[in-house]
């Protein structure tokens, strides 16, 4: 049996979007109708619990006995026994219960968010019940919750790494609808969404179709690109699991790695199901980022010289990737844009930046494609309080960046304190 459960979608916590009853809509006029027309909410109720607990000969049972039950509401709220059945993530019940309603009956909106039991089987990750339900009215795609979104956009939300199987459906289902779902801010918060998911075999597909998805923004300007910097560098581990992992990104592009587990704890861990497939994702991650990112900049690399630099001056990306040590993304942005190493961020240089936030890697990788005297130049920039490169170095560590070792986390930014003083020679 195919069950699912809502899940918030993956990223970084200042992305996560929260749903509480206080957003919810609910319409009391809605409710005050149906009582006046006389509908009795409590004759339902067999049917609702079955619906709940996934008891189809129950359900069967009572559909027989008052067959107008599958095309009507049976709660206050609106919502149909098929309702009630995809957002309880029994898919068996739904592929059944699909068999005895009109396919009209499929269209009904609850009175809470508008969703249509497809907008619910999406979010519930039931991908047997929402390809069946397409299949029978394709017209269910179109159809748009009170928030003005489709089950693809509206599941954008909810995305996680198990819909994998149900977005590459809906996205070929889809692709041709009009207006479109992968442009403009509607196309932005498809595709951040699901790279904050972890979704990028998907990400990379859908750029390669939409090219225009590589720099497409949402309301708050955000890219994909600022989505992966967030996330950090993408590390391989150090070992694996003995295995063969196999995925394609494009008819020409295919891969295969093979890891093998260096200790015998590690042989240990990998025998688990859920280790082996943590493990995967993670090497798929390691290979996929890098071409998502390439492909992003390739687009990127075909804007005019104005409106490269006016992606670059309005974006925080180059700051992201500073800060969380995305080294390859912000290798890419400054080989595709040099000039944006000297544009101010919050009153700082990229340089500065990473000092701040102790991101070895990005300070080594910048310094050493500096000039002489931009490295003096850049000792003598200072922030809003007077203070030079040195001062910056000298800060407390961010959290983030703490040893639970106080010994050890001591000698450490002494270490980096001592490293950033290699302006101060360069400048004699």
């Amino acid at each position: 049996m195919e069950t699912g459960s809502f899940t918030a979608t993956e990223g970084a916590p200042s992305e996560e979007i929260r749903i509480t009853i206080e957003q919810r809509s609910f319409n009391y006029d809605d409710y005050r109708q149906t009582i006046e027309y006389g509908r009795n909410f409590d004759l339902y109720l067999p049917l609702l619990n079955a619906a709940m607990d996934n008891e189809w000969e129950v359900a069967e049972d009572f559909i027989k006995s008052h067959t107008d039950s599958v095309e009507v509401p049976i709660t206050v709220c609106g919502r149909t026994a098929l309702h009630i059945a995809a957002g309880a993530g029994s898919s068996e019940f739904v592929l059944k219960l699909v068999e005895r309603m009109p396919i009209e009956a499929f269209e009904l909106k609850d009175n809470y968010d508008g969703n249509t039991a497809l907008h619910l089987a999406v979010i519930a990750g039931l991908s047997k019940a929402v390809k069946v339900l397409v299949q029978k009215n394709r017209n269910l795609t179109r159809i748009c919750n009170k928030k003005g979104l489709n089950p693809l956009l509206n599941a954008a939300v909810h995305v996680n790494v198990e819909h994998r199987e149900i977005f590459r459906f809906l996205c070929g289902v889809m692709k041709d609808e009009e207006p479109s779902n992968f442009q403009d801010h509607p196309g932005a918060h498809l595709i951040c969404s699901i790279a904050r998911a972890g979704l990028y075999e998907l990400a990379y597909t859908l750029i390669r179709e939409h090219p225009s998805l590589a720099t497409a923004r949402e309301d708050d300007g955000t890219t994909m690109l600022d989505v992966l910097a967030q996330k950090g560098s993408a590390r391989r581990p150090a070992s694996a699991r003995r295995s063969a992992v196999y995925f394609q990104l494009s008819p020409t592009q295919q891969y295969k790695f093979i890891d093998e587990p260096s200790t015998f704890l590690q042989k240990q861990l990998y025998r688990s199901p859920l280790n082996r497939a943590f493990r995967s994702e993670r090497l798929r991650s390691t290979i996929v980022i890098p071409e998502l990112v390439k492909i992003v900049f390739e687009q990127i690399s075909l804007m005019n010289k104005k409106d490269m630099f006016h992606f670059f001056f309005n974006s925080s990306l180059p700051i992201t990737a500073a800060k969380t040590g995305s080294i390859e993304i912000l290798k890419m942005c400054i080989s595709t844009y040099p000039d944006q190493l000297w544009f101010p961020r919050e009153g700082r240089n990229i340089l500065q930046l990473a000092i701040e936030n102790r991101q070895e890697q990005t300070f080594s990788y910048l310094y050493g494609h500096m000039n002489a005297d931009e490295k003096i130049l850049t000792t003598r920039i200072v922030d809003p309080n007077g203070g030079n490169t040195l001062h910056v170095a000298a800060k407390i560590v961010p959290c983030f960046r703490v040893n639970s070792s106080p010994v050890f986390q001591m000698e450490t930014e002494i270490d980096w304190f001592k490293g950033t003083t290699c302006f101060r020679k360069n400048d004699k």
